[in-house]
């Protein structure tokens, strides 16, 4: 619904509301970081380091409203912040979506315009927001949860933060002052202009290339070979001899950044919909076929040295970085 795109073909931008990106697929140098004996850490990592960013940079976005993305990163070079939004922008237009910051239409003819069928807000004038407004929609599109997952900031006591999502017992770090402050910067007018201006892009919802969304990336042929690396590189981490023993446990509480929701049903006894007919009725006649597994028993059951799992790859090839390089060793 907010991508209300009449083109007959599928489109990619060079850029992002007119910054060009400067990312580059993975190298082995990139892949050394997911040496790590925590399951969860690898696929985090994973997700962020091999292809989160993918959908956006190769995507791209153009139509963004009346926000100059490229003036203000030339008028305000400490708002080093900003690329760091443009990486996650369609979670951050999805989400004024879906918390209503802005409406979109259903559907709109081909004649139509991209102006007359654009998303707009209802409740905010974009051109004269106050502070206080521009606050709310930050926080109702949990801009601040997404910022702060993408950037290694020093917080209040010059000491190094973390990009981790604030935990419970750390009042702090909850409180949205206390991490507008700390995101950007401790000036109260330059804050106060940068959360105005943040909440300007955030509502101003434009046009994004079928890769940079979540809906339609699947029609983009490069969506297919991204995910099967990322998935393989997950699986040959998963069976690294330097990785070994694993953890595979995890925390069962997941607040979600990327869609607007409180939780996800992310614990190790939760069942997803999904039933046996994974092949394995032909090496175990009995098997209940309306059971369901949870999470943990499918990610023990999708390991690639399960010899009752009759497939996963049609072929596998041992090794992906050079032991010269210092990445992934090479696997016997």
């Amino acid at each position: 619904r907010w991508n209300n795109n009449p083109s007959r073909y599928l489109q990619r931008a060079q850029s992002i509301c007119g910054v060009k990106s400067r990312e580059h697929l993975a190298t082995c140098s990139i892949l050394s970081d997911l040496v790590s004996t925590s399951f969860i850490s690898v696929v985090k990592t994973a997700a962020g380091s091999l292809h989160g960013w993918c959908h956006m940079n190769i995507g791209g976005a153009w139509d963004c409203g009346h926000i100059n993305v490229v003036k203000a990163i030339e008028e305000h070079p400490d708002w080093t912040w900003i690329k760091d939004c443009l990486s996650s922008l369609w979670q951050l237009w999805q989400n004024s979506m879906i918390s209503g910051v802005v409406s979109c239409p259903h559907s709109c003819s081909l004649e139509t315009s991209f102006e007359d069928c654009r998303c707009y807000s209802r409740d905010y004038d974009l051109n004269n927001l106050s502070y206080s407004e521009a606050k709310a929609i930050l926080t109702r599109t949990k801009f601040w949860d997404l910022l702060e997952n993408t950037l290694d900031v020093d917080d209040d006591d010059g000491n190094n933060g973390n990009s981790s999502l604030p935990t419970d017992d750390d009042a702090n770090r909850l409180d949205d002052d206390y991490r507008r402050r700390r995101l950007l910067g401790k000036d109260n007018s330059s804050r106060v202009e940068a959360t105005i201006w943040a909440a300007e892009l955030v509502a101003s919802v434009g046009q994004l290339g079928a890769f940079a969304t979540p809906y339609s990336s699947t029609n983009d042929p490069l969506f297919w070979p991204l995910h099967t690396f990322l998935v393989k590189m997950i699986d040959t981490t998963r069976i690294n001899p330097v990785n070994q023993p694993m953890n595979y446990s995890w925390s069962s509480h997941y607040t979600a950044t990327w869609y607007n929701q409180d939780h996800c049903p992310s614990s190790q006894t939760h069942k997803p919909p999904f039933d046996r007919r994974l092949g394995l009725e032909h090496r175990k006649p009995g098997m209940d076929m309306r059971a369901r597994y949870t999470n943990a028993e499918l990610l023990k059951l999708l390991d690639v040295k399960n010899e009752e799992l009759p497939y996963v790859y049609d072929h596998w090839v041992s090794g992906v970085c050079d032991m010269d390089s210092g990445a992934l060793p090479t696997l016997d």
